[in-house]
């Protein structure tokens, strides 16, 4: 984008590489999803029913929220993260 900024203004346009950078859509995506992921373990379940089925086993409310806490989304997303950064 500087190199760009640089060209344009040989021909007296003014384009300002930081203000009108435009962002990569997966990337933007990813940041909601950290931002998402960081803030579950601390979330609100008092509205929560105390047990619901997922493919027809009972989820208990307790069980679900000592897993938050336990950071099994962060593991997940570690593991993801191992699988992309493989050359396997």
């Amino acid at each position: 984008m500087k190199e760009l900024s640089n060209l344009l203004k040989e021909r007296q346009i003014d384009y300002d590489p930081i203000e009108n950078r435009i962002p990569c859509f997966l990337h933007v995506i990813n940041i909601c999803m950290k931002h998402i992921l960081d803030n579950y373990p601390t979330a609100d379940f008092s509205d929560v029913e105390n047990t619901w089925k997922v493919c027809g086993q009972d989820i208990t409310k307790i069980n679900y929220i000592g897993a938050i806490i336990g950071k099994t989304l962060e593991r997940a997303r570690n593991i993801v993260h191992s699988i992309c950064v493989s050359n396997q």
